[in-house]
């Protein structure tokens, strides 16, 4: 029987994920809430001055949040591939 052969490779531990990319999941949460809540308010009291107010501002809060879980999104993944590029040159390439 042959040994076993291991290959060495350099063990990487996870990354941390960055700020922006926490940002867009937060910015996700919220987006995910206010379609819940026009959902919840579907069945709620029309005439209520809360239902009224939300009502009136919900196009506006969910195109903010869209909005800002795109720019994020990009910031984020921009971010992380320059890193990454960073990261490459850095390393010598193992033969």
């Amino acid at each position: 029987m042959e040994p076993e052969q291991t290959e060495s490779r350099p063990q990487h531990s996870p990354k941390r994920a960055s700020v922006l990319f926490q940002l867009t999941a937060f910015s996700s949460v919220l987006f995910i809430m206010t379609v819940l809540a026009m959902v919840a308010a579907v069945f709620g009291d029309q005439s209520a001055p809360a239902a009224k107010q939300f009502n009136r501002h919900v196009g506006k809060i969910i195109a903010t949040e869209v909005g800002a879980t795109l720019l994020l999104g990009f910031a984020a993944m921009t971010q992380d591939r320059r890193q990454t590029l960073a990261e490459r040159e850095k390393t010598p390439p193992v033969e």
